[in-house]
């Protein structure tokens, strides 16, 4: 469950998943403030908030992985096949746990047993460039 400390980070201004901002590196503090970090020639540490406009979304892996082998992160859209039958589902955090939904919006919540033989799951996408595939504009 090593990958379950792994984050991702999208840009809603570049409209891409970053790993550095202006060329330094994105630290996420204990207390979720998202910051970058840059270092001097002295050595000495410069710590900058980089999200008080919400400029970028951090999203959390869920420490699971798919069929290919492929980390599950937040925003992610699956397509999990059970028992023959294929659903389009997002994955979202809600109330301390992670979460899959169905339709756009939904607020209806989906259990599969990612474990169980029958049951495979795909990420084909997410919600930032392929929201399409959930039927939403």
């Amino acid at each position: 469950m090593e990958d379950r400390l792994k984050f991702r980070i999208w840009d809603n201004k570049e409209k891409r998943y970053v790993e550095e901002y202006l060329d330094r590196e994105i630290m996420l503090s204990i207390d979720g403030t998202l910051n970058a970090c840059a270092y001097d020639f002295s050595g000495n540490r410069s710590i900058e908030d980089i999200n008080k406009n919400n400029r970028f979304e951090v999203e959390f892996c869920t420490g699971l992985k798919d069929e290919k082998d492929k980390l599950i992160y937040e925003g992610d859209i699956l397509k999990i096949t059970d028992q023959g039958i294929d659903d389009i589902v997002k994955v979202y955090y809600e109330n301390g746990m992670y979460c899959f939904s169905i339709s756009p919006n939904s607020a209806n919540l989906v259990f599969f047993d990612l474990s169980d033989n029958e049951t495979t799951c795909e990420v084909i996408g997410n919600i930032h460039e392929n929201t399409d595939l959930l039927g939403e504009e």
